[in-house]
């Protein structure tokens, strides 16, 4: 595919100032903190990709009190109540 991407396994905290394309996380926590950790760091045009299991839609109902974001609700292949939220647009309300 021709695709250039740089893996950064570190906390979070020590990518304080950086724009990334593509932020992601698991198991960290939920999805309204998880925006506030990784807003900062994305690119304008950045996009969030979150594995969460099958409360995932409370977390993004009470996340959508805050936050304003496209998601692309994509299904896990490992578990049937679980999926990948792919989130853009971001912007606190």
């Amino acid at each position: 595919m021709g695709v250039h991407v740089t893996v950064k396994d570190s906390r979070i905290e020590a990518l304080a100032g950086e724009a990334h394309d593509v932020v992601s996380a698991r198991a960290l926590a939920p999805l309204p903190k998880l925006l506030e950790y990784a807003v900062p760091l994305l690119a304008p045009s950045g996009v969030a990709v979150f594995p969460k299991g099958e409360g995932w839609k409370g977390e993004l109902t009470d996340a959508s009190q805050h936050w304003h974001m496209s998601a692309d609700v994509r299904p896990s292949v490992t578990h049937r109540d679980a999926v990948i939220l792919v989130l853009s647009e971001i912007a606190r309300e």
